[in-house]
């Protein structure tokens, strides 16, 4: 049976040795998670400034410079908290920005609408 040691040797990379002699590198990285680049506020502006009243979610991670996966799942996060509404049509889905969404934008733009 072969014995292994991990020795850190970086904030993010591990060596892993065997008693044969033989080694590994390997880097160490954090569970991925949403891209930080994909804000609402950059979201929500990609949308109020298309031309169209709804955009894909293709194009509103092309206008905003971040993955369609990280702007897919922000803007699942903003329809549950109302700032955008979707529709499917056919295989594409859509989206636009809400009431609550232009208030989180501009809140000076705030006329009592909850």
């Amino acid at each position: 049976m072969v014995g292994f040691s991990l020795c850190p040797v970086a904030r993010d990379t591990l060596i892993i040795t065997n008693d044969r002699g033989g080694c590994i590198a390997s880097t160490v990285t954090e569970k991925p998670g949403p891209d930080p680049t994909a804000d609402r506020k950059s979201i929500l502006e990609a949308i109020v400034l298309a031309h169209s009243p709804v955009l894909g979610t293709s194009d509103i991670a092309e206008r905003t410079g971040v993955s369609r996966q990280a702007v897919d799942q922000r803007l699942r996060r903003m329809e549950e908290d109302g700032l955008v509404d979707t529709r499917k049509i056919g295989r594409a889905r859509v989206w636009w920005i809400t009431n609550k969404g232009r208030v989180y934008l501009d809140p000076e733009e705030d006329s009592g609408i909850q």
